[in-house]
């Protein structure tokens, strides 16, 4: 499903923010065709809808823009962030109305800085390197000539509503947080200077804590900035689940050294309790788990966290005419399970899949096509995402049972805590 779906308008503009996504982790494409969206929501994290509006007449830009944003408004959990061109050039006014009319934010937030390129707002009037936009060449641009440099004004007239603007001394002051919240109530259209990147930081830092829903408006330098911002508080509050189904020594010494950390904790699946009650096992560990989680825990659960487990779970495979093997394959049948119910109710900030027989029953079982590997955290243990399915793009480090130190595990999961 998708994190985040940007609309621009214009080709070059849709693959410029395109490409921040990408650096930031997150499987992107550029579609030209708005009625292709819901055919990759399985396959992708991130799209981009290039609804080519910039030259086209107001009335028309209104009615694409109001049809895109009926396609987009069922993905009410994605991160909508409107491009614009870094000059002001285009319908900015227009389009913003019918994304505002369609999906109803809470908060619309403008910043159209981009200061690593020489686009900086200051006093609400926004400067190609230190010159008013509207006093540069773009103001005899034949198609799309740049009529006002103020943000106030370029958005008020044609969006029928009163923007409020925040300065840059009102970013800077300690007191930001209040000062938008004083604000918030009366006011949903709010434009901003920057012009540092740290400006955006903070603007992105402190939106993303009132909880709202935000369309977001700006530049390809507002989009770097804020999805790196939302990635870090996000999964700054998420936990990491660590399914260890792997019963080798290796493993067992990876657990313990992990659960030296005071935020891990341990939650087993009872090999014997799998073979006698599985649902009723899974309930236990599953509710466990959320306990944890809730508490902002991060977890392991383990079908063999110390020597006697195996044999125990054996010894009651014996018990139910069960070789070894059915044993082994029923739990990790009961580990795949549980961790799908676990994600269903839960997000995480990704997973940590030992043993390779539990590795492709949880894939199995998050109706995942596979996965994108994307790096080698430490030899043999590659950091991937899930392809497919209802969690295409969650972060995935799988482990076989023997590989890695004593820390592999634990390096892991502080790993997907960054």
């Amino acid at each position: 499903m998708f994190k985040v779906i940007v609309v621009a308008d214009d080709f070059t503009g849709a693959n410029d923010t395109g490409v921040q996504l990408t650096k930031q982790g997150h499987s992107t494409i550029t579609i030209l065709d708005k009625h292709a969206i819901k055919s990759y929501e399985n396959t992708l994290d991130a799209i981009v809808i290039d609804t080519e509006t910039r030259t086209a007449l107001p009335k028309e830009v209104y009615q694409e823009i109001e049809e895109v944003s009926q396609l987009i408004k069922p993905y009410k959990d994605a991160i909508i962030y409107k491009k614009v061109d870094s000059t002001l050039r285009g319908h900015i006014a227009v389009e913003l109305k019918a994304m505002r009319d369609v999906l109803q934010p809470k908060l619309i937030v403008f910043a159209p800085a981009f200061p690593n390129n020489g686009r900086t707002t200051h006093r609400g009037i926004h400067m190609l390197n230190g010159t008013p936009v509207a006093k540069t060449e773009l103001a005899k641009d034949p198609k799309n000539p740049v009529l006002t440099s103020e943000l106030k004004s370029l958005l008020e007239k044609d969006m029928g509503v009163t923007v409020r603007h925040i300065t840059l001394d009102e970013i800077r002051s300690d007191e930001f947080n209040m000062k938008l919240q004083s604000v918030v109530p009366s006011h949903d259209v709010l434009a901003f200077d920057a012009v540092e990147d740290d400006d955006l930081v903070r603007i992105c830092t402190t939106v993303l804590r009132q909880n709202k829903k935000v369309l977001w408006v700006g530049s390809a330098g507002l989009a770097d900035v804020l999805i790196n911002t939302w990635q870090k508080e996000i999964i700054a509050t998420l936990p990491v689940l660590t399914v260890a189904g792997s019963v080798t020594e290796v493993t067992r010494k990876q657990i313990h050294k992990a659960l030296e950390d005071p935020q891990v904790k341990l939650v087993t699946i009872g090999g014997e309790k799998v073979l006698s009650n599985p649902k009723k096992e899974v309930e236990r560990v599953v509710n466990e788990s959320l306990q944890f989680m809730n508490q902002k825990y991060d977890v392991i659960i383990a079908s063999a966290p110390q020597e006697h487990s195996v044999e125990d779970a054996v010894g009651q495979g014996y018990i139910n005419n069960l070789t070894a093997e059915e044993v082994s394959e029923r739990i990790a049948e009961v580990m795949g399970e549980t961790t799908a119910s676990i994600a269903s109710a839960q997000n995480l900030a990704g997973m940590i899949l030992t043993g390779g027989d539990t590795a492709v029953h949880v894939v199995k079982q998050l109706f995942a096509d596979g996965c994108k590997i994307n790096a080698e955290l430490e030899m043999g243990i590659p950091l991937a995402t899930l392809i497919g399915g209802p969690f295409a793009g969650l972060t995935v480090i799988t482990k076989a049972g023997g590989f890695g130190n004593q820390e592999s595990i634990l390096n892991s999961i502080k790993f997907l805590r960054k």
